[in-house]
């Protein structure tokens, strides 16, 4: 027989909330500063991550804390340093935090997020986090807390059961604005850390982390001693096909010697007692979600009551769905794949956002002839429930030779044959027109005819140089720009290699370490920019890496092949600058410190002046190189100093306007331009006999052109055909000046595309 719960439970109402009282973790750092810093989790600005915390209940046992506790909010302090560091603060307007037991002791936490949660976990806060501005007081100097976080939810933990703490932080990103500070933290055994943490900054639907053991975020909880009778309960699952069944445990705590005495469980939410049992077991025959309730009793204690909102799904739906490509050229054939989770009985497709319905079939095919960008929507439908997801520009179909602008700033294509200089083939002369490595064996062949020389073994750095091109361009950006390179992880690479793409000492990318499997952007006014996907997943495969600032939006995010990053850092638009040191490729220092070749083979480094649209990255990730014609090698001087090489136009197919140029050499002279398919099949040939002292021919002469200089200069026509067999072709050029002293060019790499 059912009873209702006012007829079994009109016991009373509940007591007051007893004042709180505060306990720091780890122990003994409420009087003393951490001696390390993180960004983890609460100076992330929009880059979301989820992060486990798990703390040792000795930080409770040892500062007299011998009996259970609720836990009713948490206080984070800021890392101490100097003086005339501040921030200005700011909120997140959603941030979920749960709390549970850990099943794991603190040293030997899992990797799996969901295995460090215990059957008690409790969502505690789930709704705006602030951050309050403040500035640092100097060099081990204690700053008040800055983040505040009241729970609306109590938390019941005993740390007397020896069972450790996890804090589970679910940070999305989303709506901040504002700077921050990182949190002080207490790191290694020595320490007495007394706590280890899991982390990913994958998203928030990342099911695993990376353990960082022997690390705490120095926290202030708000307690009272557990004096009281307590509801509290969990279920084996919380969703599933009708008819589901539900295990139901209770977890109830009261403080009188005679504990809990009755149970009352309602678990449909409709007022009516279902069952009385400690641990019952309820059948869910249809679909829908539903509220669940307990209600208990004691001898000493009026009634209390747990319930939790929306608990149990029956049935339901979580509608996604993806595609076999983000587009190309026209016409474009996508094959969709519902993804969806849960029954569903019928779907509803717009495939090119036109609001009308294009099939009915759960993954169709649809093929798109004209230029453009489309939305594609899927409707699922079942007896309980009827969701749309919608994905806005999906599928961007270009128009067959479309080629986007080359960048202004840096172009590297890492074609070059002969020592330590790197060509920059960018539209202007923003940085300078030669880049310089660390050391001549750099090179390797990165397998890809569109990216490479005619000269086996060259076209990119390789993975194991340890190599780093240094710009001596002093980064200097107001307003929008993009950075994108190619990266093929290596199977002799360790599992998750760290280096940077590119790096001025602060303003900075790099794949491993922080980034955990991604890749992030750090260093500047944006806060991290972090990706959604994994870098290092799959040996032996090139893609395509692309960062976009794009500053009139207020929006900064990464894309993989074309495809963007479901994480987007968001900042006051029309905000940006920075202003650096010299800019680093490939690595953190000129000398190739961490640098990105320890793991991967990289290739064609471009820096852009704009944010690209999303078209163009994918154009870009779906292209090869651009046409260019720069020059890298050796030279030697003249009478007039060094004789410069350089292009008119673009060396694409079909262009009979190309021209190689002669500058700055000695004037009314004989001047022969060299042409060959490869550098030197002898090496570098020594010329300085007839040249002078330093002066060297780095290319095979397969045909050679006399000009006389006439005021400094010559030019000689290239004619390219209009033919695609010239694509990704490289030819060599080289001037070289018979004058009272001799002189020659670098070599210029022409590459046809």
């Amino acid at each position: 027989m059912q009873r209702s719960l006012s007829s079994l439970l009109a016991v009373g109402a509940l007591a007051a909330a007893a004042i709180g009282q505060t306990i720091v973790v780890p122990a003994g750092y409420d009087v003393v500063t951490g001696n390390s810093n993180n960004s983890f989790p609460w100076n992330r600005g929009a880059s979301s991550m989820r992060h486990q915390q798990i703390y040792d209940s000795t930080n409770f046992t040892s500062q007299s804390i011998n009996y259970p506790v609720i836990i009713q909010g948490m206080r984070i302090r800021p890392y101490p340093g100097a003086t005339t560091v501040t921030w200005a603060g700011g909120s997140w307007p959603s941030v979920q935090i749960d709390m549970a037991s850990c099943p794991n002791d603190y040293l030997t936490p899992s990797a799996t997020f969901a295995s460090n949660l215990g059957p008690d976990l409790t969502t505690v806060a789930n709704g705006p986090v602030t951050v309050t501005g403040g500035a640092c007081l100097g060099t081990g100097v204690i700053v008040p807390w800055h983040i505040d976080i009241p729970f609306t939810n109590n938390f019941l933990y005993d740390p007397t059961s020896g069972v450790d703490l996890t804090v589970d932080v679910y940070l999305d990103g989303t709506g901040w604005s504002g700077t921050n500070r990182s949190a002080d933290v207490v790191s290694g055994a020595a320490a007495n850390a007394l706590g280890t943490r899991v982390y990913s900054t994958a998203g928030l639907t990342a099911t695993t982390g990376t353990i960082g053991t022997n690390h705490s975020v120095i926290c202030e909880f708000t307690y009272v001693p557990a004096n009281g009778l307590f509801a509290g309960f969990s279920a084996d699952v919380t969703n599933g096909l009708s008819p589901q069944t539900v295990n139901f445990t209770d977890s109830s705590y009261s403080s009188d010697p005679g504990g809990v005495l009755g149970w009352a469980w309602d678990f449909d939410g409709d007022s009516v007692i279902d069952s009385t049992l400690q641990n019952p077991t309820f059948v869910y025959a249809n679909c829908g979600t539903y509220n669940v309730s307990l209600t208990v009793v004691d001898a000493a204690h009026p009634a209390a009551t747990e319930t939790k909102t929306g608990y149990i799904t029956i049935d339901g739906l979580n509608p996604d769905f993806t595609a076999s490509t983000s587009g190309g050229f026209a016409p474009v054939n996508v094959q969709f794949t519902d993804t969806t989770t849960g029954p569903v009985l019928a779907w509803l497709w717009d495939l090119d956002g036109d609001s009308v319905i294009d099939s009915n079939l759960q993954n169709p095919t649809w093929v798109y002839p004209t230029p453009g960008n489309y939305t594609v929507s899927l409707t699922v439908i079942n007896a309980c429930n009827n969701l749309t997801v919608t994905k806005t520009n999906l599928v961007t179909v270009l128009a067959p030779g479309t080629v986007p602008a080359p960048p202004e700033v840096l172009q590297y294509q890492l074609n070059e044959v002969r020592g330590t200089s790197v060509a920059n083939t960018a539209s202007t002369p923003a940085a300078p027109a030669q880049g310089t490595t660390n050391n001549s064996t750099w090179m390797a062949d990165p397998g890809r005819p569109l990216f490479k020389g005619n000269e086996a073994g060259f076209g990119c750095m390789g993975m194991g140089t340890t190599a780093a091109v240094s710009s001596g361009w002093n980064v200097n950006v107001s307003g929008s720009f993009s950075v994108s390179f190619w990266l093929r992880k290596d199977p002799a690479a360790v599992a998750n290699p760290f280096g940077y793409a590119f790096s001025e000492g602060t303003f900075r990318a790099f794949v491993g370490g922080a980034a955990g499997n991604g890749i992030t952007f750090r260093g500047s006014s944006i806060g991290n920019v972090d990706s959604s996907f994994t870098v290092n997943g799959v040996t032996g495969v090139w893609n395509l890496y692309t960062l976009v600032v794009d500053d009139a939006a207020g929006t900064a995010l990464w894309y993989q092949d074309g495809v963007a990053s479901t994480t987007v850092a968001n900042f006051t638009p029309n905000t940006f600058s920075y202003t650096g040191n010299n800019l680093i490729v490939g690595a953190s220092s000129a000398t190739a410190g961490s640098a990105v070749t320890t793991g991967y083979d990289f290739d064609d480094f471009r820096f852009y002046s704009r944010a690209l649209l999303p078209a163009e990255v994918l154009i870009n990730s779906l292209s090869g190189e651009n046409a260019t014609a720069g020059s890298a090698g050796t030279f030697c001087d003249g009478p007039g100093g060094t004789p410069i090489i350089g292009g008119t136009g673009v060396p694409s197919i079909g262009n009979a306007g190309f021209a190689v140029n002669l500058s700055n050499a000695e004037d009314a002279r004989l001047a022969a331009l060299v042409f060959g398919f490869g550098p030197s099949a002898f090496g570098v040939f020594d010329v300085s006999p007839w040249f002078g002292v330093g002066c060297e021919l780095q290319t095979d002469i397969v045909a050679t052109n006399f000009h006389v200089t006439a005021n400094n200069a010559a030019s000689q026509a290239f004619v390219i055909p209009q033919n695609n067999a010239f694509q990704g072709f490289h030819v060599y050029g080289q001037w070289l000046i018979l004058g009272t002293q001799g002189a020659v060019t670098r070599l210029m790499d022409i590459t046809i595309q």
